[in-house]
């Protein structure tokens, strides 16, 4: 797991861009290069995209208690699936 205290839903902003938006990806990658994908607040996807990623010490904590994971847990949104296991997607067969 990804060492950060960043979690899902919280509202993040990049310390040397300014950009800002609401954490929607915590990845863990086989080759040790984690990133978060934070989702543009106040900004069309066509504008800027639907995801600009970062690495957690680039990031800024702005606000945690917000609508999106209000009465959400931190084991909700936990994942067995560790890095490096061979998983299949249950609807597509992937």
């Amino acid at each position: 797991m990804i060492e950060t205290e960043i979690r899902h839903g919280w509202i993040v902003e990049d310390k040397i861009s300014g950009f800002r938006g609401t954490v929607e990806t915590i990845g863990d990658h086989i080759t040790g290069c984690d990133l978060i994908g934070v989702y543009p607040i106040n900004v069309s996807s066509t504008e800027r995209g639907d995801q600009e990623f970062f690495i957690p010490d680039q990031l800024e904590i702005i606000e945690k208690d917000t609508e999106l994971n209000k009465n959400v847990s931190k084991d909700e949104l936990s994942c067995n699936i560790k890095v490096g296991n061979i998983a299949t997607d249950k609807v597509s067969g992937f």
